[in-house]
This record gives C-alpha cells, sequence and structure tokens, in this order.
C-alpha cells in the first residue's frame, strides 16, 4: 500500500469527528475575535488527539497554535484553520469548514506519519472576515510563522479546480547542481 492511500484511509477513518466540529461551529457562528467556542472546540480537539496547543497567541484570545513533532530535523508544515463568521449573515464563507478541514489534514498527517519526523503547525487564525483584524496577518507580525517552511489550507468553493492563483506567494529561483553521471 502506498502512503497516499493510507492517508485517504485514514481521512476518511477521522473525517466524522471535524465533520461534527465543523457543523457544531456552523450552529453556532462568532464574529471576528468573538469565535470562543469555535477556537475551544478546535484546540481542545487537537490536544486530545496529541498536539501541544497554545491558546491565545499574537496577543488575539481566541487564537491558537497546535503542534505535533516527532523530530527536531525536517520541514516545518503548518495548515491554517479558519473559524469565524460574518457579523449577522453567519457561515456564508464557510469558515466552520475550512477550520474544521485543516485540523482534519493535520489529524490525519499526525496519525500516519506517525514517529517519521513530522513537524506539524495548526494555526488558529480568527478575524479572516474582518480585514481589520486578519488573524493570518497578526500571526506573521508576531513572529509565529518564522521557521514554517510551507503552509496552506482548505477552504471553501462553489467549483472544484485542479490549480488556482494564490493569495499570497513567494517567488524563488532554485538551480540544482549535480555532478554529471560520467564526469
Amino acid at each position: 500500500d502506498n502512503g497516499k492511500q493510507v492517508l485517504l484511509r485514514t481521512v476518511d477513518q477521522l473525517a466524522p469527528m471535524w465533520r461534527e466540529l465543523a457543523l457544531r461551529i456552523h450552529g453556532r457562528p462568532e464574529p471576528a475575535l468573538q469565535e470562543h467556542q469555535a477556537c475551544a472546540w478546535l484546540s481542545g480537539a487537537l490536544e486530545q488527539v496529541g498536539f501541544e496547543v497554545v491558546r491565545g497567541v499574537a496577543g488575539m484570545a481566541t487564537s491558537f497554535v497546535a503542534t505535533w513533532e516527532t523530530s527536531s530535523e525536517g520541514p516545518v508544515v503548518a495548515l491554517m484553520a479558519e473559524y469565524d463568521a460574518l457579523e449577522n449573515v453567519g457561515h456564508a464563507c464557510g469558515h466552520n469548514l475550512s477550520g474544521a478541514a485543516s485540523c482534519l489534514a493535520a489529524h490525519a498527517l499526525a496519525k500516519t506519519e506517525g514517529g517519521r519526523g513530522v513537524r506539524l503547525r495548526v494555526f488558529g487564525t480568527p478575524g479572516e472576515e474582518d480585514e481589520s483584524v486578519g488573524g493570518k496577518i497578526r500571526m506573521l507580525e508576531h513572529g509565529l510563522l518564522e521557521g514554517v517552511d510551507f503552509a496552506m489550507m482548505a477552504h471553501a468553493g462553489f467549483m472544484n479546480l485542479p490549480s488556482r492563483e494564490m493569495l499570497t506567494r513567494r517567488s524563488i529561483d532554485l538551480e540544482f547542481r549535480s555532478p554529471g553521471a560520467h564526469d
């Protein structure tokens, strides 16, 4: 069995727990910086499955960073979890789904990778619906993303796309050098 199939089966096994949390968060929408229950539910679930959790980071009471490390080497992979709702509208943008999906991805990776050098971070980013807050920006400004090699998130949308223009990215040029096989 290849790693991808194992990971997919693990996601299927863990999905009911995270689906229930997504529905619970949907049923109790909380606007920017008031996501006390959503933050507690998601960070508590990650803590229960073995992540180390620090709450209230970057000056935001409804934020968290959950860490899973089995090694001090290898890349640090971050998953961004949003969970705020629009004021007087609710979860029209699906952040209840985004947060739970990112946590599910981290949980599945931690479970399948076990002790093989996994370094995961889940950033609970409040206030993403409010342009004046932006939890990810505050975390970046507080240096919480220092040392992160790769960050991603799940976000609901109206269509499936094989690729999509990134909102935030850094261009880098890589040059690979290797002696020739017959040199």
